[in-house]
């Protein structure tokens, strides 16, 4: 009743017909504003859910393997010296006395004995620094490739890592239980460690995980890393994940150990770590391909309250400053995924805006009415993106999602005035008289529905329930929206429908006049 009975919107109503440029500059100033507001908005992906759960990761270092050089002269040295005796004990060098006939080595028995002790002697001195990794067993030249006790060593190892990391872990009080791996991806130097954590605890689970970060030991040539459990998991995957693209590996491991370094220097950035650092101490030996080139990977997880967008942008900057001449900057993990997300968007949208459209012309008949509505739709945009930036909720697909929402929540109030102007003006009703009592008729219903859909999301804006983050960014997306929109269509989409009709009008006209001018000229010749 009151709102049919306030005449303060059917004044604002006559106002807006008035001045039509005046609105319509309005509505286009907000739609600027809403595009300008992006870049303010915390870039993410997907939100991160507080599972009570988690991963610790770690990479055990690889034995050391002589090099090729190191390994001709140890054999040369070896050689030298008289070789191996493949069936003794220790490996024991041969004399020349060794090949003698029975008869002679009965008679030099003595001299030899003495000889061979003293070779021996002589041997283990010159190798013992060079024959300590590996060392020589029984099977002579094979047990220079130890390679099944060698997998062995490995694995136990990385268990006793496992070990030390599960004992730190579980006094914490907030922790449950721990399921520990070892030998992940068929890499016996890693494992990972997943925690569960008590319901009734004390801290969230991001809070646990930094507490963790700082209160795992820091064991010789191991590194840890303590990351979410993504929704897809994929190997080596983490938030933020750049690869440099090369052709020559010296200046790729440089710039990779150079790039971590100066990352793990930025605020908000754990955990860093480069592509095969941990094989042979801290240079990059390990080299992948990425799209049939060359490339070293530098990934880094987020700490609590940093943001992925920004943490890219940081990465970005810095990397900039060390990329030589030769290399080439790419984007992967969940920053490459986020601009893909927004770079579909666009077509997405379009997409469905065009279905709708083509949808409504069925009742109308014409194009009049599809146009206004779609017209009045970025008139969300301003909404969304000022309550996405007061809440510092992130723009990402979750978002997005709740903007493809407004499309057919947004239709209805242009639908609902618009359908009523037209019953009145064939009931004989002049346009603006049509207009100002669909106003006043109107406006009720569309304030109930609106103000209904809005409160229905505010227990998901305001975040109650289990997983509500994964929820929170859409609903608060729809609520901005829906106030902006509803608010500004009330004057717009009326405004809009005079303006494009007189246009459409004015066109027929002009089309006729033309015609009547070509007709009378080719009556007169």
């Amino acid at each position: 009743f009151w709102l049919r009975s306030n005449p303060k919107y059917p004044d604002l109503l006559r106002w807006s017909l008035g001045h039509r440029k005046f609105v319509v500059a309005l509505a286009v100033l907000s739609l600027v504003a809403g595009i300008s507001l992006i870049p303010l908005i915390p870039q993410g992906f997907i939100p991160t859910l507080d599972r009570g759960e988690f991963m610790i990761t770690y990479r055990a270092p690889l034995p050391q393997i002589p090099s090729a050089s190191q390994f001709g002269d140890l054999i040369n040295n070896i050689l030298n010296l008289g070789g191996f005796d493949s069936n003794s004990e220790d490996s024991k060098p041969l004399s020349n006395s060794d090949t003698n006939s029975d008869t002679n080595s009965d008679t030099n028995s003595d001299t030899n004995s003495d000889t061979n002790s003293d070779t021996n002697s002589d041997l283990r001195e010159q190798l013992k620094p060079q024959l300590s990794k590996p060392k020589l067993s029984k099977s002579g030249f094979n047990g220079l490739f130890p390679i099944k006790s060698g997998m062995q060593l490995v694995l136990k190892q990385s268990e006793q890592v496992a070990k030390q990391l599960e004992e730190v872990v579980l006094a914490f009080p907030e922790v449950e239980s721990v399921y520990t791996v070892v030998g992940v991806q068929g890499d016996p130097n890693k494992g990972n460690l997943q925690v569960k954590l008590k319901r009734n605890r004390q801290y969230t689970t991001a809070q646990v995980q930094e507490k963790m970060r700082a209160a795992l030991p820091k064991i010789s040539g191991v590194t840890t890393s303590v990351e979410d459990i993504q929704f897809i998991e994929l190997p080596t995957q983490k938030p933020v994940q750049v690869a440099l693209l090369g052709d020559d590996l010296e200046v790729l491991g440089n710039t990779a150990a150079d790039l971590k370094t100066r990352i793990e220097t930025l605020p908000g950035l754990v955990d860093v770590e480069a592509t095969g650092q941990n094989n042979r101490g801290n240079k990059i030996t390990e080299i992948e391909h990425v799209n049939g080139q060359r490339g070293v990977y530098v990934r880094a997880s987020l700490n609590q309250g940093h943001r992925l967008g920004d943490a890219t942008e940081e990465v970005v900057k810095v990397a900039k400053l060390v990329l030589p001449d030769g290399l080439r900057l790419e984007l992967w993990g969940d920053s490459a995924l986020s601009s893909h997300v927004l770079g579909s968007f666009a077509g997405t949208l379009t997409l469905s805006v065009t279905c709708m459209l083509l949808v409504l012309i069925l009742p109308f008949g014409r194009l009049l009415e599809p146009m206004v509505v779609g017209l009045s739709l970025p008139l969300s945009i301003v909404g969304a993106m000022l309550a996405l930036l007061i809440t510092q909720s992130d723009f990402g697909m979750i978002s997005l999602i709740g903007l493809i929402f407004l499309l057919g929540l947004l239709d209805k109030n242009a639908l609902l005035l618009m359908d009523y102007v037209n019953q009145l003006r064939r009931a004989g009703l002049s346009r603006t008289e049509a207009i100002l009592e669909t106003g006043v008729v109107r406006l009720r219903p569309i304030i109930m529905t609106t103000a209904s859909t809005i409160l229905g999301m505010l227990p998901l804006a305001l975040g109650f329930g289990a997983g509500a983050e994964l929820r929170q960014p859409m609903a608060v997306a729809i609520i901005g929206g829906l106030l902006t929109s509803t608010l500004l269509s009330l004057i717009v989409v009326p405004v809009l429908y005079t303006l494009l009709e007189d246009c459409w009008v004015g066109l027929l006209d002009f089309a006729a006049v033309v015609g009547n001018r070509e007709q009378g000229t080719g009556n007169s010749g």
